[in-house]
């Protein structure tokens, strides 16, 4: 059995109010949480790192972002993307 708060999450958002307000939540719940802002620097993360979710804001200003959903789940088919 999988124990939940064991598992590393990755916030993936530009603004950083996005990216506290995810972070501090999870965090509160007792989570490992990492945070970066552009999906580039997210990915290079999820190569060297173990994540099992990551939280990803996906937006106009970042042309990476879909680019970027689609490698992860190439690069990890079992990271759940919410």
């Amino acid at each position: 059995m999988i124990k939940l708060k064991a598992i590393k999450i990755l916030v993936v958002a530009l603004e950083k109010s996005i990216r506290s307000l995810v972070s501090n939540t999870l965090k509160e719940e007792g989570y490992s949480v990492t945070t970066v802002s552009l999906a580039k620097t997210g990915l290079k993360l999820i190569r060297n790192n173990d994540f099992g979710i990551v939280f990803f804001e996906v937006t106009g200003s970042d042309k990476n972002s879909l680019k970027m959903i689609k490698e992860i789940k190439v690069f990890n088919p079992e990271i759940l993307i919410i």
